[in-house]
C-alpha cells in the first residue's frame, strides 16, 4: 500500500501558494449586457430649416392632406421626421414626440386646441398652416388667431444622432459661397452695396435671363412716388417664373434678395430722370460671396420720358432683384429635389445643410 506524506498547509497559506506560482488574472467584470436606450434630443435648428422647406413646398404636393394635423404629420414624414399622427388637441395637450418649448425656431409646431401649424419666422410671428384660403402663411399673433388663447410651440423628440456637425453659430460661414470678410465698420448698415450717383453710370450686364422684366412703363406726365413703387412692384411679381431654376449658392449673375422696396424721391430734368429706391432688408449673393447679414440699401434708378405723358423706369441690370418671398420658395424647391433624390452622399448632405442656413437667413428679420 502506497502512502504519500505531505505537509498539511492551513486554507489561507495553499491559497497564497497557488496565487504565487500562477499567471495573474483578475477576475472578469460583470457588465450588463443590455444596450443603453439611445439619447433623446429635440430638432437642431438646420433641421428645423429642413421640416420648414418641405412645409413651403407642400403646395406643390397636391397629395397633402388639407386638414391641419394631417398635413403638419405629411410635412413631417417628408422631412425625414415621422411621428404617430395625433390630433391638434392631442398635441395641445401634450404628447411623447415632443417637446414644448417656450422660444420657437422654423420648424416647430404652432398648436391652439382645434388647430395646428408649422412655425416659419417667430421674429415675425408667422406660421405655416392649411388656412380658409387654402395652404399659406399667417402672424399667430393676429386678431383672429388670439381669440384662439395663446399657442403653444412643440419641438420634435428624436433618438437619432444630429446630422450637422457644425454649430449653429458658424452660420453662413460655411456656405458654399463664403461670406463676405469685408470689416463691418460703424455707420455702414445703411450704406448701399453700389453707389450709383449717375444712374446711366452701370456695369455690363452678365448673362441675361430670357423672360426676366426689366422695365415698366409709367402713364404720368409727372410720375410721384407712389406711381413708380407700383409700376416696380408688377416687375417684382412677374419675376419668379423667369428665375426659378436659378441655383442661389452659385448664381452665374449677382443677386439682390430683399424683403421690401420703395420709392422715396422722383426726381425729374426734362426727358430724363432718376428714382430714389428705399431697399430693406436686402442681401447680395453672388459666386465670389455673400452678405452675412441683411442690410438697407439706397439706389438711384433710372427714368426715361417715351412720350408727353409715359414714362419709363428701368431696374439696373448688373443684378437680379429678388422678393424675399419667392426666394425662399426658390430655395424651398431646391431643397425638397435634394430630399427627393434621396442620395447620402456628402456632397448632397452640405447642399442641403447650406441651403438650409441660407434659408434661415432670408426668413430673419433686417
Amino acid at each position: 500500500m502506497l502512502f504519500v506524506v505531505g505537509t498539511l498547509l492551513p486554507a489561507s497559506t495553499a491559497q497564497n501558494h497557488e496565487l504565487a506560482n500562477s499567471t495573474y488574472s483578475p477576475a472578469p467584470r460583470h457588465t450588463d449586457q443590455r444596450a443603453k436606450p439611445p439619447a433623446l434630443r429635440v430638432l437642431t435648428a438646420d433641421e428645423g430649416m429642413a421640416v420648414l422647406s418641405a412645409a413651403l413646398e407642400s403646395r406643390g404636393h397636391p397629395d397633402l392632406e388639407t386638414d391641419c394635423s394631417h398635413l403638419v404629420h405629411a410635412v413631417y414624414e417628408r422631412a425625414g421626421f415621422p411621428y404617430s399622427y395625433e390630433s391638434s388637441s392631442t398635441l395641445y395637450a401634450g404628447s411623447n414626440e415632443f417637446r414644448r418649448v417656450q422660444r420657437p425656431q422654423p420648424g416647430d409646431l404652432v398648436v391652439w386646441p382645434g388647430h395646428v401649424g408649422i412655425a416659419v419666422n417667430p421674429a415675425q410671428h408667422s406660421f405655416f398652416s392649411a388656412l380658409r384660403t387654402g395652404l399659406g402663411v399667417d402672424l399667430y399673433d393676429s386678431a383672429y388667431w388670439k381669440e384662439r388663447g395663446r399657442p403653444r410651440f412643440l419641438r420634435y423628440v428624436t433618438d437619432a444622432p444630429a446630422t450637422n456637425d457644425a454649430p449653429a453659430s458658424t452660420g453662413e460661414s460655411n456656405l458654399k459661397t463664403a461670406a463676405s470678410t469685408e470689416p463691418h465698420t460703424p455707420g455702414t448698415r445703411n450704406a448701399s452695396f453700389a453707389t450709383r450717383e449717375d444712374p446711366q453710370a452701370q456695369s455690363a450686364p452678365a448673362r441675361n435671363i430670357p423672360g426676366l422684366p426689366r422695365a415698366k412703363t409709367v402713364r404720368s406726365q409727372r410720375p410721384t412716388p407712389e406711381e413708380v413703387t407700383h409700376a416696380l412692384e408688377q416687375i417684382f411679381n412677374e419675376t419668379g417664373e423667369p428665375v426659378r431654376g436659378l441655383d442661389l449658392l452659385n448664381p452665374s449673375k449677382p443677386l439682390i434678395v430683399f424683403d421690401q422696396l420703395s420709392v422715396e424721391r422722383v426726381h425729374l430734368q426734362r426727358d430724363r430722370g432718376w428714382a430714389e429706391i428705399r431697399i430693406t432688408g436686402a442681401l447680395k449673393l453672388s459666386a465670389q460671396k455673400t452678405k452675412s447679414s441683411k442690410r438697407n440699401e439706397s439706389q438711384r434708378w433710372l427714368l426715361v420720358r417715351l412720350d408727353r405723358d409715359t414714362w419709363e423706369i428701368t431696374v439696373p441690370s448688373a443684378e437680379i432683384y429678388i422678393q424675399s418671398d419667392t426666394a425662399v420658395r426658390m430655395l424651398a424647391h431646391q431643397l425638397a429635389a435634394l430630399t427627393e433624390e434621396n442620395v447620402e452622399q456628402a456632397g448632397i448632405a452640405s447642399e442641403k445643410l447650406q441651403l438650409s442656413r441660407l434659408l434661415s437667413v432670408f426668413l430673419e428679420k433686417p
